[in-house]
């Protein structure tokens, strides 16, 4: 039978592995910075609607 895996979330001071924490903080980043510009190009369009459709 195999054995289970193991997986590696602290590192021997019980701390996270520095790779890792560093490959979260560039998603999260990523991911405002995502967020950021779709409200901003969303805002953009409902302006421009509120322009020429009005």
């Amino acid at each position: 039978m195999a054995s289970e895996p193991t997986y590696a979330l602290v590192d021997d001071n019980g701390n996270p592995p520095r790779t890792e924490f560093e490959e979260h903080v560039q998603t999260y980043e990523a991911f405002i910075s995502l967020i950021k510009w779709g409200v901003g190009i969303i805002v953009v369009i409902l302006i421009a609607m509120a322009v020429f459709l009005l």
